[in-house]
């Protein structure tokens, strides 16, 4: 019988910030911003919603290089330890649901600040913070 997780860590595959500061000059700061739009109008569509968390999901990649971090656990198991991709237990999906209109409207709002403070590059820090928590603004996700 498993027991409860021992440990927990993540692991991200990060590119130099030198390059990926250069990646946000040339790049970033106006393909996150297409990529803002094009994933807060998919997930309005309803139908395109599946493209829309495609694209807010990379959002940080598409700003900095930057890619999710991924967090594993380890377990013992029949006295040995098993390590496992660690997921966050989701809210239902009816409230997650309920709560993708009022979402959609914070994470306009949340996302057109974050990318404004992003512009000036001393904000980069704090908007790639906000970025990477715009899936739990728009649609209540956990990490």
């Amino acid at each position: 019988m498993a027991s409860s997780p021992s440990a927990y860590w993540s692991q991200s595959n990060s590119r130099s910030w030198v390059l990926r500061i250069i990646w946000f000059v040339l790049v970033g700061w106006w393909l996150s911003g297409i990529f803002m739009v094009i994933g807060l109008v998919g997930l309005a569509s309803i139908v395109f919603a599946p493209i829309g968390f495609w694209f807010i999901n990379r959002v940080p990649w598409a700003q900095t290089l930057r890619q999710r971090s991924t967090q594993f656990s380890y377990v013992e198991y029949n006295g040995s330890f098993v390590v496992q991709e660690h997921k966050a237990q989701q809210y239902p999906w009816i409230i997650r649901l309920i709560y993708l209109p009022f979402g959609l409207v914070l994470g306009v709002i949340w996302l057109s600040i974050a990318w404004s403070i992003s512009l000036p590059i001393i904000g980069l820090p704090i908007s790639v913070w906000m970025v990477d928590r715009a899936p739990t603004i728009i649609t209540l996700e956990r990490f």
